[in-house]
């Protein structure tokens, strides 16, 4: 059985870094299928999303799909809805981005993000969404953008 909700990341990294096609195990493919064409998702991306923000749920709208997620603990997925098929993948409040530190694999543990900047109004109606977040208990922070 093919666990779609661990190849999501991958599609939406395929579709926003403008691949023209994703294939392989994480997609439940087998040995010579033939890949998923990524320009009609790429298509329903350009120019036409929009962001809103509502304290700390936002949404990431296109015509093709909305993406919402929860800042209020990291940055948190919530769910996918595809708006050409009417269905919804609960993501499992899964967090977006994860950090693990230390000097090898194995003794690396797990550091708290949180969010310390939500995306900017202005950009938001252009479909850019940019998070900040910081470590706690570290001098670090990162940049999550969705566009």
């Amino acid at each position: 059985m093919t666990n779609h909700l661990s190849a999501l990341p991958l599609i939406l990294a395929a579709v926003l870094a403008g691949a023209d096609s994703i294939a392989g195990p994480a997609l439940g493919a087998e040995a010579g299928s033939a890949p998923i064409s990524m320009a009609k998702a790429r298509d329903g991306l350009r120019g036409k999303g929009v962001v809103t923000v509502n304290n700390q749920k936002v949404e990431l709208r296109t015509p093709d799909f909305v993406l919402r997620l929860d800042a209020g603990d990291g940055l948190r997925a919530e769910s996918w809805e595809n708006r050409l098929t009417g269905t919804t993948i609960a993501l499992g409040h899964g967090p977006e981005l994860g950090l693990d530190i230390g000097a090898t694999v194995p003794s690396a543990v797990p550091v708290k993000l949180r969010v310390t900047g939500l995306p900017d109004p202005v950009q938001a109606p252009a479909g850019k969404a940019v998070f900040t977040l910081a470590a706690e208990g570290a001098k670090i922070t990162a940049r999550v953008t969705y566009q």
